[in-house]
């Protein structure tokens, strides 16, 4: 039997942090970021920042990402630009680590991104694009769905590599030749995406080489078989 004084305080913090995940859904129901407070500090939240120069004014910028499992809404990225508190939903139940966050630099767009790979301990990875425009901070997606999808890599099935333009980025990605041959073989894609502001625009998708044997591929120098995303322009690498 429990001790009734054991009881109440127990009843006590549960309300405590009920009140708190409260304020936080009602910040967010009245469209306003929560505050650090709003949510009740435990062992199990989850803090991972990098600087970024979200609004290209040359002064970096603290994102953090926020996963606080008692209150609700998930993980959430947030940073103060120009003296206002701005937040974007990350979404998924993929774990995110420190070293798993970028600032990425498109030449003639105004202001980082920030590159987001949630780890799964399986293998694969699920990376997300956030930008800043028009005073809010939101995730980058092509006609409301996202860029990328879940790369697995327990598996090679889709190697895939991300890079840099001067207007966004293109995606190179190999696919298992069809049909199926004596030895494994790749056919490699190569999309390309504009990026203006938050406004991601898919252009064309060309095939630029046909039935690479698995050797060639694994010796490829766009290193798609390792998963490269936007090496080439990560701000300070």
């Amino acid at each position: 039997m429990r001790h009734p004084i054991v009881v109440a305080v127990a009843a006590a913090t549960t309300l405590v942090a009920l009140a708190g995940c409260g304020d936080a859904t009602a910040a967010r129901s009245a469209g306003r970021s929560p505050t650090a407070s709003a949510c009740p500090e435990n062992n199990s939240a989850v803090h991972v920042s990098v600087a970024a120069d979200l609004d290209g004014e040359g002064r970096p910028e603290t994102v953090e990402y926020q996963n606080t499992p008692m209150c609700p809404g998930g993980p959430t990225l947030r940073a103060d630009v120009a003296g206002k508190q701005v937040s974007a939903p990350v979404g998924g139940d993929l774990p995110l680590r420190e070293g798993e966050m970028w600032a990425v630099r498109i030449p003639d767009r105004t202001g980082d991104l920030v590159l987001v790979e949630q780890q799964h301990p399986r293998g694969g990875f699920e990376a997300k694009l956030f930008g800043y425009a028009d005073g809010a901070l939101e995730q980058l997606t092509v006609e409301d769905k996202p860029i990328f999808g879940f790369i697995a890599t327990d598996v090679m099935t889709n190697p895939t590599a991300v890079t840099c333009t001067d207007d966004g980025f293109t995606v190179t990605r190999a696919r298992a030749h069809e049909p199926i041959g004596v030895m494994p073989a790749w056919d490699i894609d190569r999309t390309t995406y504009t990026v203006d502001g938050n406004h991601v625009t898919r252009g064309p998708t060309t095939e630029i080489a046909d039935n690479v044997l698995d050797r060639r591929l694994q010796r490829d120098p766009t290193d798609l078989v390792n998963y490269p995303f936007f090496e080439n322009c990560r701000a300070g690498g």
